[in-house]
């Protein structure tokens, strides 16, 4: 009889077992989960995970490489909230608690894996939390490879997140994020943990990049200050219609090409040239740096047979680079430019008389600060000229050692979406002998007399 009632109760108790099976929540390690978890079915976490899966459908992740799965990975995730009246130390062993740094959230870095929330995730904002949702998905959604890797899933969240994102530059971001990964790859064993955290998510802006919208066409007056220059048709102003396109190349590395037309305004008339070509070359663009190449021509196209007619009228050829950093906040942009040596010629009467011009360093530095859409900054121009020679076809030599020029001034620009106007002042504060700019030779580039006002207006595309 005891026998038969022990057979009866092991039944039971298997029967039970395979009819209503212990579903473990969260890691299942201490057998206390059920406690300590909670769905999430309502408030800000909730709400922001919408609005994180209208943003990845505004830039149709799912086109990009490595991204397809994103936004079915926040969609579907299981919300989990730990108990907030846990002790401190529990939370901290749930992994709530880094080396002194609140973790706002836990995932495990494969698909389908439960997003657990920490009760400080009340902190933040619904920005901070649509990130939150993106960051943790991305570690479940990414290729193994890179899913583990903090630095990888950070930069492309923060691509996703930036208000004047694009398709294009998030699919560029993660392709640079998958080339690094291959250079650096960072083992997860090395961590030693299985979950990757959140540690913290500052409401950063991310880079204004030129890559956004490279090609501009636009148009710009200036009104010169003082222009010394010897001809009878003395240069007041300067009407320059520009156009940049960046049709070639690809991801963070693309190629343009510009043209200036430039419409000299004199006392004795309106008159064309010179002609500026360039090409442009956008080389790098991250973590808020822009690095881009340049090479110019300014061809001598002046119909004015005077003007062409003297020592301003001389082809110069000019090469550089400039480096940006632009956070939302502030901007600081460095320029750095060498322009050939060059000659022209100039009659007068029966004498032909050759200009020589040295060749040419300039730094063009540049910082502000943004205000909303209008940016407030200043530059300074540096102009470094080598050894210029003036001679006739006799006996005639006039040599002028190394120029030393410096300008100065304010700049403001206001940007409203792809739209730009910009007025600035520079004025000469230093130079060698009291020359002024046109002495440089080159009254486009580099201006005339002491400096110029200046006004003009662009579209970015």
């Amino acid at each position: 009889m005891i026998k038969l009632i022990f057979i009866l109760m092991t039944v039971v108790i298997l029967a039970s077992s395979n009819a209503f099976p212990i579903t473990k929540v969260g890691n299942g390690n201490d057998g206390d989960d059920l406690l300590t978890y909670s769905e999430i079915r309502e408030g800000p976490i909730l709400i922001s995970r919408l609005k994180a899966i209208e943003l990845l459908k505004k830039t149709n992740t799912n086109s990009i490489a490595k991204l397809g799965n994103l936004l079915s990975e926040v969609r579907n995730t299981k919300l989990l909230m730990i108990n907030e009246n846990l002790s401190p130390e529990a939370i901290k062993k749930l992994g709530g608690n880094e080396k002194g740094k609140n973790i706002f959230a836990r995932t495990y870095p494969k698909p389908n894996a439960a997003t657990k929330f920490f009760p400080h995730v009340k902190k933040l904002n619904e920005k901070q939390l649509v990130a939150l949702h993106i960051h943790e998905g991305l570690h479940r959604a990414l290729p193994k490879s890179m899913r583990e890797n903090e630095k990888i899933v950070e930069e492309i969240t923060m691509a996703i997140t930036d208000p004047e994102t694009t398709n294009d530059l998030i699919a560029s971001v993660v392709q640079s994020s998958e080339v690094d990964e291959v250079k650096n790859i960072q083992s997860s064993t090395k961590r030693n943990y299985e979950n990757v955290s959140f540690e913290k998510f500052d409401e950063k802006v991310v880079k204004k990049s030129k890559l956004n919208n490279p090609s501009t066409i636009g148009i710009s007056q200036s009104i010169l200050v003082n222009p010394n220059i010897e001809s009878n048709n003395k240069v007041n102003g300067i009407t320059t219609l520009q156009s940049y396109l960046f049709p070639f190349g690809k991801n963070k590395r693309v190629l343009g090409v510009g043209i200036d037309l430039n419409l000299l305004e004199m006392e004795g008339g309106n008159y064309l040239g010179p002609i500026g070509l360039s090409l442009r070359s956008l080389v790098f663009t991250r973590r808020g740096f822009d690095a881009e190449l340049f090479a110019k021509a300014s061809i001598n196209s002046i119909s004015d047979e005077e003007f062409t007619n003297s020592y301003l009228g001389r082809d110069a050829y000019t090469v550089g680079m400039g480096l940006k950093y632009n956070d939302g906040n502030m901007y600081i942009q460095n320029d750095l430019a060498y322009t050939f040596e060059s000659k022209t010629s100039q009659t007068v009467g029966p004498t032909n008389i050759t200009y020589q011009f040295g060749d040419i360093i300039s730094t063009h530095l540049k910082a502000g600060t943004s205000v909303g859409n209008l940016d407030l900054g200043g530059v300074i121009e540096v102009f470094l000229a080598g050894e210029s020679i003036e001679k006739d076809d006799v006996n005639y030599v006039d040599r002028q050692d190394n120029l030393r020029i410096v300008t100065i001034g304010p700049e403001l620009t206001y940007h409203f979406n792809n739209f730009q106007v910009q007025g600035s002042f520079k004025y000469k504060v230093d130079s060698t002998s009291n020359v002024g700019l046109e002495q440089l030779g080159n009254i486009t580039g580099f201006g005339a007399g002491n400096g110029n006002f200046s006004l003009g207006a662009k579209y970015k595309f």
